[in-house]
């Protein structure tokens, strides 16, 4: 599979999502474009290996947006042509974005959606909030609808990070490794995607792989210095902290993996992790690429991009997860959201799937679903 046969775009959002892509384009992530977007231009500006688009300019002014998710939706949509435009001839787009701001957790979904609309394949990699932050409501809201308009959705957890350091590691400290572990993992699923990989897997397989497995998904990388088993790789990969973040490796249904070393790969190593991915993974049709980085020397990594699809996790909904969901739904509905001139906004309100039931027949009275919310059905706008 060659990079220079189709087009990627890296697409960051928002703080969280700018800091990601700017590392990412300096260590040589293989994308056609790197393309920044935020309302936050002493952000955009740090940003110099990319394309910037500056959001709302007449009604932010090169502010942030304070964590207010409406206004990162409205930025969004102010500057769709332009954004667009950008993502044009795009074959696969990776969005970087934190879900705990208001470009990212609020503008993160219509990017998505208009780079699926333009015909790209869509790939999202969220960064969740720290549990101390006061924005895990709109965090959840903002996967809910990230999870409908992404054709993979990763979940980086913060949290997770922090509760593998030490003690009194402090939290930028975390954000640091947060970083070190998105960007291990990231060049990982790179690698698949390089014209220089010694087994090649084709973009329409990676493409049919991930529609086909439509939904969540985890993205880990380690590596290994030394004589050792592919087991033990493999092994290993259970200790990272995104491994199985957001489902059961036993509820996985597609997987790519990579497999990268510094000098020539040992055919009976590679079997082995093969193998060895196949007995975690029993339900994953799998696709893999092996790539020799002489720089690496005697060091093998492994890099997983896990995926489950949505009808699956359907299938497996708890009574806890829906009962959440409808929680929030009707705490949004129930709180008006305010603007700083005191004019009433309109609500970010999601559907959200009804779980196992959502393959039940439908409660129809006068070609109306009676199970769909009123102001979806009737494409009322509530404020």
């Amino acid at each position: 599979m060659r990079s220079d046969c189709y087009n990627i775009k890296l697409v960051g959002l928002g703080t969280a999502g700018l800091r990601l892509l700017g590392k990412l384009a300096a260590v040589g992530f293989p994308a056609s474009h790197f393309v920044a977007l935020d309302s936050d231009i002493e952000e955009l500006q740090k940003c110099q290996l990319a394309d910037r688009i500056q959001l709302g300019k007449t009604t932010r002014r090169g502010w942030g947006c304070r964590g207010n998710a409406l206004e990162g939706v409205k930025c969004v949509r102010a500057n769709i042509n332009s954004i667009a435009e950008k993502l044009r001839g795009a074959d696969l787009v990776i969005l970087l974005a934190g879900t705990g701001g208001g470009i990212g957790g609020g503008g993160a979904s219509p990017v998505a959606e208009i780079a699926g609309q333009e015909g790209a394949l869509v790939v999202t990699i969220s960064i969740q909030p720290f549990d101390l932050e006061y924005c895990q409501d709109s965090s959840f809201l903002a996967i809910e609808r990230l999870k409908q308009v992404s054709d993979t959705l990763i979940s980086i957890s913060n949290q997770k990070i922090m509760d593998d350091m030490p003690g009194k590691c402090s939290v930028q400290e975390c954000l640091e490794m947060s970083n070190i572990r998105a960007l291990e993992s990231l060049m990982g699923f790179g690698r698949l995607v390089r014209s220089d990989v010694s087994q090649t897997i084709n973009f329409g397989d990676i493409h049919g792989l991930i529609k086909k497995n439509n939904g969540l998904g985890f993205m880990a990388s380690v590596e290994m210095i030394g004589d050792f088993s592919g087991k033990t790789l493999v092994d290993s990969l259970q200790n990272h902290p995104f491994f199985g973040s957001d489902i059961d490796p036993a509820h996985v249904t597609g997987m790519l993996f990579a497999i990268t070393a510094g000098g020539g790969i040992d055919e009976g190593q590679v079997n082995e992790i093969e193998k060895s991915l196949a007995v975690e993974f029993p339900q994953a049709e799998k696709l893999s690429g092996v790539y020799q980085d002489k720089s690496m020397d005697s060091t093998i990594a492994l890099t997983v991009m896990a995926m489950e699809s949505n009808s699956v996790a359907i299938n497996r909904t708890t009574d806890k997860n829906r009962t959440e969901s409808n929680r929030l739904i009707e705490m949004t509905n129930k709180s008006p959201v305010i603007d700083s001139k005191g004019i009433q906004q309109q609500l970010p309100l999601v559907p959200v799937s009804k779980g196992c039931f959502d393959k039940s027949e439908s409660n129809l009275h006068d070609g109306e679903d009676l199970d769909v919310p009123t102001f979806l059905r009737r494409n009322i706008i509530l404020n």
